[in-house]
């Protein structure tokens, strides 16, 4: 016989499974689970009832089975009979779901025990009991107030001297806040290089249980602590003195590394990354989709919009390390949306932040190519909007051959002032239309000679230039030529071997810098891709003497962008040029001086709008400390091949026009 149930009973217990099943939901934004045993789980779930209602933000959970309890910072075990493996949460939870910081044991066997342990805890006002009943691992916070949280260099990356990498390169771009992960105190402090390569910089002492770690925080400047000072986890520390970011090293007493880095002791702070607040979002222009498994053959179980926040169901720092990819690398991100959708999300649309992420200050992006010879391509200033750059061709030819310097300055000045006067920097372009056409020279037929012949003319005309508009204001990058690692056959460039190019770059840096000492001299726009033109400037540098360099790359990545096998993306992900050009000159922000959308006419403009959009949106939530601007090509469609953001007869093409000019 079944035993009888009083209707007041029957009611009680249906409340209390649909208020687990609400806390279940809400846990999708909590940190603490107090995981119950299944077995008699409403005399369990009864047994907490005064603790959860003064502890507000506690989700409880039935069982640990089936629920991935890496979203929780604390979990409060109950220690009980068949809950955990062997019996032992603490063993069980390190294993199973590595992002768990705290496991809170209460060693309750009966439900009547584990309400008399909670309702202590009510009393004495302690939501996790005393240290004696937890078990914490040692963490690390976010070292930096960086718009998004990436990983530029891992641990025990071979460094090809012997050594391997001793810490973790994290991306800061130049003045970011740089703060505290891990309370402790300031042991060492050292203002300038020591030998070490780490710059200015500080190290940390910190008491773990039985445990001593030094953590060190590199690339500084303007620090603000003491020695002897105590931190606690957000407290500032100094700003990054570069856009190369801070290396982290953590080191553990009696670790034994041997001779394999640098730094003894030196522990991968990977999987100790634990960022309080920590948030996914999405770049994917229409949202992302979420599946059940690892990859596009899993099927959908919901949405993810760019509006929306997430958060990992995976140690964090696995996570974040994961953001780095691209398409290729097919990497997947476990995690929960807001709207309490599990599952996986391509880790190429996603990007991290913490609660003390900051906007970049100096993510300058957007800016256009104008052509003042050409009817439409020359706007008035004030129609570009919050553009900030454009780009202009210092033409001296003028498609006649002219060599008359006053000629073109007549032409180019009063527009740079106009551009000046409207908040708008230039970006100067010189090229064989600067110097070279109609000079003689046959582009076919050149030889080393003929180049070196042509660089010392050529590097007097730019010298010239550069020296009438130096000390104002206006120029915010000298460009030196333009597509030179061109393809045989290129007719929108003049092409040129890489030990050719060095050798003019390196005349016409060093005329500059004689008239004007500051201004950015970038190289021409690389057109050849994530290998051949990555290669290219390569071997560029290599040939420079290490006292002259360019003050960054420019590149052209048409063809690529967020969203591989569209129209518009036919040679691939806009990821792998970025990673290639930023290898070949590091710690120099990058210029894409030209992009856009080439041959194509008749394209729509809402699909032209939507991929600048996705282009944009990528950058700017990737690579806010990299890329210093993105110059679209071209303000109208007269100029050459172009998509212009007006038509031939300046009319605004929209969405496309709106789109741009009101993106700063």
């Amino acid at each position: 016989m079944f035993p009888a149930f009083s209707l007041q009973f029957i009611i009680d217990s249906c409340r209390l499974v649909w208020q687990a099943f609400i806390d279940r939901l809400k846990a999708e934004k909590m940190t603490h689970a107090l995981v119950l045993p299944d077995q008699n789980f409403l005399d369990w779930y009864q047994a907490t009832k005064k603790y959860v209602e003064f502890f507000k933000s506690v989700a409880v959970v039935r069982s640990p089975k089936g629920m991935n309890l890496n979203r929780y910072k604390t979990i409060s075990a109950v220690k009980t009979k068949g809950v955990w493996f062997n019996d032992d949460p603490v063993a069980h939870i390190r294993r199973a779901y590595p992002s768990v910081v705290t496991v809170d044991v209460l060693d309750a066997p009966t439900p009547a025990q584990l309400a008399t342990l909670l309702n202590g805890r009510v009393t004495s006002q302690q939501r996790f009991g005393t240290e004696l009943n937890q078990d914490t691992r040692f963490t690390l916070d976010w070292a930096t107030e960086s718009s998004t949280l990436r990983i530029v260099r891992p641990f025990d990356l071979a460094l090809g001297n012997g050594f391997f990498h001793e810490g973790m390169d994290i991306a800061a771009e130049l003045e970011t806040c740089v703060i505290c992960a891990v309370a402790g105190e300031v042991i060492t402090l050292v203002y300038k290089e020591d030998g070490l390569g780490y710059g200015a910089y500080i190290q940390v002492g910190t008491v773990h249980g039985r445990d001593r770690y030094l953590t060190t925080y590199t690339n500084l400047q303007n620090i603000v602590v003491q020695r002897g000072q105590q931190l606690q986890v957000g407290d500032p520390i100094g700003e990054c003195a570069s856009d190369a970011g801070i290396k982290l090293v953590v080191q553990k007493a009696r670790h034994d590394t041997g001779n394999r880095y640098k730094m003894p002791g030196a522990v991968d702070p990977l999987p100790l990354i634990y960022v309080e607040g920590l948030t996914l979002q999405t770049t994917a222009t229409f949202g992302l989709r979420i599946r059940r498994g690892p990859g596009i053959d899993f099927p959908k179980v919901g949405d993810f919009n760019n509006d929306q926040v997430a958060r990992p169901l995976e140690p964090h720092g696995v996570a974040i390390v994961k953001l780095q990819s691209n398409a290729t690398d097919n990497l997947w991100v476990n995690l929960v949306t807001q709207k309490g959708v599990s599952g996986f999300g391509a880790a190429w649309f996603l990007t991290a932040k913490s609660p003390r992420s900051k906007v970049p200050r100096s993510f300058a992006i957007n800016g256009v190519n104008l052509d003042l010879l050409s009817a439409a391509g020359k706007p008035n200033p004030n129609q570009l909007g919050k553009m900030q750059y454009v780009r202009l061709l210092y033409n001296v030819s003028m498609g006649t051959g002219s060599q008359d310097l006053n000629r073109a300055h007549s032409l180019y000045e009063p527009y740079l002032r106009a551009c000046a006067s409207a908040g708008k920097k230039v970006i100067l372009v010189y090229t064989h239309q600067t110097y070279g056409e109609g000079a003689g020279y046959v582009w076919e037929r050149m030889d080393s000679a003929k180049w070196n012949e042509l660089g010392q003319r050529f590097a007097e005309f730019v010298r010239s230039i550069a020296a009438r508009y130096a000390g104002r204001g206006w120029i915010a990058a000298h460009q030196i030529w333009n597509e030179q690692d061109a393809h045989e056959g290129a007719v929108a460039s003049v092409r040129m071997n890489a030990l050719d190019y060095a050798n003019l770059l390196f005349k016409t840096i060093s005329a500059i810098r004689t008239v004007d000492p500051s201004t950015p001299i970038i190289t021409g726009g690389h057109t050849g891709g994530p290998q051949r033109g990555a290669n290219y400037a390569r071997a560029t540098l290599s040939a420079l003497p290490s006292s002259v360099r360019p003050d960054g790359l420019a590149f052209h990545p048409y063809g690529r962008g967020p969203v591989v096998g569209t129209n518009f993306t036919i040679f691939g992900h806009i990821e792998e040029e970025i990673q290639a050009y930023w290898s070949a000159l590091p710690n120099k922000r990058m210029w894409i001086t030209e992009w856009g959308v080439l041959d194509q006419p008749n394209a729509s403009i809402s699909s032209v709008s939507d991929y600048a959009k996705g282009f944009i949106q990528y950058l700017q939530a990737r690579h806010p400390e990299k890329i210093a601007a993105l110059i679209w090509y071209a303000w109208a469609d007269s100029m050459h091949n172009g998509y212009g953001l007006v038509n031939e007869a300046n009319v605004p093409k929209e969405p496309l026009y709106s789109l741009y000019t009101s993106t700063a």
